[in-house]
């Protein structure tokens, strides 16, 4: 969805031909020119993408009519998965632009909320929840978190290394154990947190080959 040889715009059939009373091929030429500008010439909008693009947009500006079509839910969240560097945040950054400023989403690391739970606890919750609308009215803060979770695969098909990489400095003599699991926990006002854990256990020690140095040993 990102780079390309060639810049050109072109619209796919099935944008063109998309009845509704919405713009959908000016939304596309509109993503298209803005992907170019905050992120180069080389952008595009790929034609086999188009049917992606195309929900994306009518959630965005909540198209009752294409969401009944696609069966979308326009009052639930959306979940964009896809392999590493295939743009899916490139693709939400755009699509911030289809709304007016203050109603854009902002995109968060999953990582920076990971440092914020260490040095906060489960308050930090708080902020991405109840405590996410804003000071005036009744309208809350809409987050998009980024890199949640680690694709086990590259763009091309190859098995993504980092899925499954510890850093040697994270890794004392007596080895690591990494596990995986769901975790569940509850708010205090009965709100249900469940989220894709990682935990790393200390290993069960060194191995011994038996080998000794100095040493006087009874062979009897």
């Amino acid at each position: 969805m990102e780079s390309g040889s060639k810049n050109r715009l072109a619209i796919p059939p099935q944008v063109k031909t998309i009845q509704s009373r919405y713009d959908y091929p000016a939304a596309w030429a509109f993503l298209h020119d803005k992907g170019v500008e905050l992120f180069g010439k080389n952008f595009q909008l790929y034609p086999e993408d188009a049917e992606l693009i195309l929900k994306l947009i009518a959630w965005f500006i909540k198209d009752e009519e294409a969401a009944k079509k696609w069966t979308i839910d326009l009052e639930k969240g959306v979940m964009l998965v896809g392999p590493v560097g295939c743009g899916k945040k490139s693709l939400m950054h755009i699509c911030r632009f289809l709304l007016a400023a203050d109603k854009r989403h902002i995109i968060k690391p999953c990582r920076e909320i990971t440092f914020e739970f260490i040095k906060e606890g489960y308050e930090m919750f708080h902020r991405y929840t109840k405590g996410s609308f804003k000071e005036q009215g009744f309208d809350p803060k809409t987050f998009c978190f980024d890199d949640l979770g680690l694709e086990n695969e590259n763009p091309d098909g190859t098995p993504n290394p980092l899925a499954y990489f510890i850093h040697e400095e994270e890794v004392p003599r007596s080895g690591v154990i990494v596990s995986q699991s769901f975790q569940r926990t509850r708010w205090a006002n009965g709100e249900v947190f469940v989220w894709l854990g990682m935990k790393k256990e200390t290993g069960k020690g060194e191995g011994s080959s038996g080998l000794g140095f100095d040493q006087l040993v009874d062979i009897k």
